[in-house]
């Protein structure tokens, strides 16, 4: 079982979708519901988008879809889609949350990768979570930006310091 991208994590993101919608209605609002529900369920977006496309709903665009779980990609820069730019946010709500929340979510995700040696995993996790900054954490949920940049820079400066 992985210890964050899991069913919590995907329900946080839909619960938040959700609220979103009500108060600022969302075009292919099932469509991103799917792309969320699918988007970590292997390492790759790629391969997650893969399998996605085997078991979403007839009716609903696995073009779409696809889109938007590549868009989880961190790696990459965010496409000038608003529903990429909000799966995105979504994706990285635990971001922007209190030192103690964001320390327990950077403690689960080195729990994902047990057989990765610790240099190497800081090493890459470090360039992710420059890769993240550098790209401009919130585009749509701009309140939790400035918490969100305090936590990615505590983080690779521990990173950093070890």
């Amino acid at each position: 079982m992985k210890a964050y991208h899991n069913i919590d994590h995907v329900n946080t993101m839909l619960k938040a979708l959700d609220e979103y919608n009500k108060t600022h209605p969302v075009e292919h609002y099932q469509e991103l519901v799917q792309a969320i529900t699918y988007h970590d369920e292997f390492p790759s977006e790629t391969e997650s988008a893969k399998y996605a496309l085997k078991h979403i709903p007839e009716g609903v665009d696995g073009e779409l879809v696809e889109k938007y779980i590549l868009a989880t990609d961190h790696t990459k820069p965010a496409e000038d889609d608003f529903n990429c730019r909000l799966i995105r946010d979504l994706d990285l709500l635990i971001l922007g949350q209190s030192e103690a929340v964001y320390d327990d979510y950077s403690r689960r995700v080195r729990l994902e990768y047990p057989d990765v040696p610790e240099n190497v995993y800081k090493a890459k996790r470090k360039e992710i979570l420059e890769q993240i900054l550098a790209s401009g954490v919130y585009h749509i949920f701009t309140e939790l930006k400035e918490q969100a940049e305090k936590n990615l820079r505590r983080e690779i400066c521990v990173l950093s310091l070890q």
